[in-house]
């Protein structure tokens, strides 16, 4: 989905190099991954509905709106929702489509939530905000406009891509509850807010990563390097390289100190480093960081090493620039495929609630380059209202931060919508269970894609 350079050095082409890196990172819930099934790809309904504002005090029990379990009425809790702003990523020309009218695809999701007694029988009041995620700023003001201007109780969808590190705005608030989106690790280590997501966080997913390498032995005799983006210097050190030695290498480690959205000293560190990798015997590389830049360097200065990546989004969607045969045989560890996550049944009743709506959402595999991809918005907001609702029902209708921190410790295993395997627990605040190794493959789509090369494991401890 990135788009191509858009001239020289300037501010465009920084520009659109910083939203190859946004738009891998816009949803974990939603890849692009291959999948060959075929049934119920098109699914349309008739009707439409309308949204309403609601009270905004929580409590349990008190007047409201909202029916809960046995006869109670509970108030509304007020749900922050951070959207990526696909319509302006769209109108300055870096993204062909985006996903449709989110907010009233997000709304549908929640009324259907509603009808079947909300979050611990209190009805959601959607409170919308979009940013614009290259770099913190608009990240930061969005923050501030949910938790102080709008009051938010909880935010489901933090901030992805280039804006993730502004998340520290919602995880520092010890009275918030947190769902979703793609925190820096640290941050979630660190948090006072009671959060949650569905990605795993590389703390396991690096292990799980080199686990199935091994059992493929695709480890075996290899020389190892670790290339990565500076702010990853202390997951590589703290992560990465001690798991490769605890597997008999030790890896060769390159840090890049380029500023990502500079292209051309990018492009500038990775000729050299190219070189020094060919001089060191290297046969296998970690990229942790900015891929597109790192797979291009890699084609171009024709360096023969097989690719580990750490990020499976950022190789599912590669920038422009990058022939999609440069990127052919990376291995990345990722989950279910869009197309698995659409036939997963609790997914199914999001997509059928808003195929009710009148709104015509078509199978993940079978979008036609350009057109807009409004069953990502609704595999998205399904996931991470989902995993609300899973965590708030078991705090019970007192729910608040506290005791949603306290349900999401004590949660163990859990059916979610977009997971096959899901968990919670006590230092285990990332839902997701499942993960296979998937390749490059390039002649998945019209940009190439990623395709299981693994069956997917059960992760759940």
């Amino acid at each position: 989905m990135g788009r191509a350079r858009t001239g020289g050095p300037g501010p465009g082409r920084s520009l659109a190099v910083g939203l190859a890196v946004v738009v891998g990172l816009v949803s974990v819930a939603c890849g692009r991954a291959a999948d060959e099934s075929t049934s119920a790809d098109v699914i349309a309904g008739t009707t439409t509905t309308a949204a309403v504002t609601l009270p905004s005090v929580v409590a349990a029990p008190t007047t409201g709106v909202g029916a809960a379990p046995g006869g109670a009425d509970l108030a509304p809790l007020r749900v922050g929702v951070a959207l990526v702003d696909f319509e302006r990523l769209v109108d300055l020309g870096l993204l062909p489509a985006g996903w449709g009218d989110q907010e009233r695809l997000w709304r549908l999701v929640a009324d259907g939530l509603d009808r079947r007694g909300g979050v611990a029988g209190h009805p959601l009041e959607l409170v919308f905000s979009r940013y614009l995620p290259v770099g913190e700023i608009e990240a930061r003001e969005t923050c501030l406009r949910l938790v102080d201007d709008e009051r938010v109780h909880a935010v489901v969808g933090a901030f992805v891509g280039p804006a993730s590190g502004a998340n520290d705005c919602f995880l520092e608030r010890d009275d918030l509850i947190v769902v979703g989106g793609t925190p820096p690790e640290e941050q979630v280590r660190a948090a006072r807010a009671a959060f949650v997501g569905d990605a795993i966080l590389p703390s396991r997913a690096v292990p799980a990563l080199f686990d199935l390498l091994e059992r493929e032995g695709r480890l075996d005799g290899q020389t190892v390097a670790v290339v990565a983006s500076a702010p990853h210097r202390s997951r590589v050190e703290e992560i990465v390289v001690p798991e490769l030695r605890a597997r008999g290498i030790d890896p060769l480690v390159h840090i890049d100190d380029v500023v990502d959205t500079d292209l051309v000293a990018e492009e500038a560190f990775w000729d050299v480093t190219a070189e020094r990798l060919r001089v060191e015997g290297v046969t296998a590389v970690v990229l942790d960081g900015d891929v597109s830049v790192a797979l291009a360097g890699i084609a171009r200065n024709e360096l023969e090493v097989q690719r580990w990546v750490l990020d499976a989004d950022l190789l599912a969607n590669l920038a422009a620039f990058v022939a999609p045969a440069d990127a052919a045989g990376a291995v990345a560890l990722g989950s279910l495929t869009p197309d698995e996550e659409w036939d997963d049944p609790e997914t199914r009743v999001c997509v059928d609630d808003v195929a009710a709506a009148g709104v015509e959402l078509v199978r993940p595999s079978l979008v036609a380059p350009g057109d807009e991809d409004r069953a990502a918005a609704v595999r998205t907001a399904c996931t991470w209202l989902g995993l609300l609702d899973a965590v708030g029902d078991r705090a019970g209708p007192g729910l608040d931060a506290a005791s949603f921190r306290r349900a999401a410790e004590t949660a163990g295993e859990l059916e979610l919508p977009g997971m096959r395997y899901a968990s919670l627990g006590v230092d285990k605040p990332d839902a997701d269970d499942g993960a296979r190794l998937v390749v490059f493959d390039p002649t998945v789509g019209d940009r190439g894609g990623l395709r299981p090369l693994t069956e997917l494991v059960d992760l759940t401890p």
